[in-house]
This record gives C-alpha cells, structure tokens and sequence, in this order.
C-alpha cells in the first residue's frame, strides 16, 4: 500500500471515527492491514487481505467488540471468490454463516449452530 494512501486513509477514517489507526510494518509475506482502534485503545475493525496460498489476496473486514473479539467477517471465500458473512458468538465460535455458493452454483446459503456445535443448514449448503 503506497504512503500516500496510508496517510490518506489515516487522515480520512481519523476524522470520520474519532478513533486512532494502526499500520502494521510491511512484511514480505505478510498483507498490509488497516486496524482502526476505539477510544479505548482497544482493536475495533481490521481490513486486510488473506496471506495463505489457498486465499491469498482476498479481502475481508472483521469487527471487534469491547473484549477485542472477532464477532463480525466479511469476506470472500473459495475457488470461485464467493461472498460470505459470518456472525460469531462471544466465544469466537461460528454461530451464522450467510453467503453465496461456495461450490461455484452461486446459490444462497444460510447455516446456523447452535449452542451445542450442532450445524444447521437453514437453507442452501455451506
């Protein structure tokens, strides 16, 4: 990510959020990321992209709660880059996963577990 960019997005989210900004170093292997932390300090939204082999470029956004726990993903996923959303308890655990078809069809999907680990699929195939 180019210093111009940083800066302007340090300046942009700064202004609009009130909240301080954290540009981790650039590493060889590792992805640029964009940590925007509360008043607290604490972590609140992460934007970056996946480094591993199998995923590596695509984007996703986390949002943190008052623990710094990841409860919200936003992503891409799969061969065929599909969308997905995934709602986690205060735990971590997935609790709700929302996407299109990660088997390249496109069709919707919707899966819930509940508090046991027991996977439904609500409608479609995750």
């Amino acid at each position: 990510m180019s210093s111009y960019f940083k800066t302007f997005a340090v300046a942009l989210l700064g202004g609009f959020v009130g909240a301080s900004l954290r540009l981790p170093p650039a590493q060889a292997d590792a992805s640029d990321a964009l940590w925007i932390k509360g008043p607290d300090g604490r972590d609140r939204i992460q934007i970056a992209t996946y480094t591993a082999a199998s995923e590596r470029g695509l984007p996703l956004v986390g949002l943190f709660d008052n623990r710094s726990q990841l409860r919200l993903l936003l992503r891409l996923a799969g061969p065929n880059e599909s969308p997905v959303m995934v709602l986690k308890d205060p735990r971590g655990r997935d609790r709700l996963v929302l996407g299109l078809g990660l088997n390249g069809s496109g069709d919707p999907f919707c899966s819930i577990t509940d508090s046991q680990g027991r996977k439904t699929d609500v409608f479609g195939h995750y």
